[in-house]
């Protein structure tokens, strides 16, 4: 996480992002999510898992994108 905060930090004051940059952190932030979803729920398919990520997704869209 810490590595996503220094990356928005780098884009909020226009300096150099790193290789990875915001998106490739927020990928290794959503990694870990999904880390930590597999070890409490060892039987969530993919499929479950994707439905669970649009309707949630879908969500947000309605709510935040305004």
């Amino acid at each position: 996480f810490q590595e996503l905060r220094d990356e928005t930090d780098c884009v909020n004051i226009n300096k150099e992002p790193g290789p990875d940059g915001v998106v490739g952190e927020c990928v290794d932030v959503i990694l870990c999510a999904l880390d930590i979803i597999a070890t409490y729920d060892k039987g969530l398919t993919e499929s479950e898992l994707q439905s669970m990520f649009d309707n949630k997704y879908e969500k947000w869209k309605r709510i935040y994108s305004k």
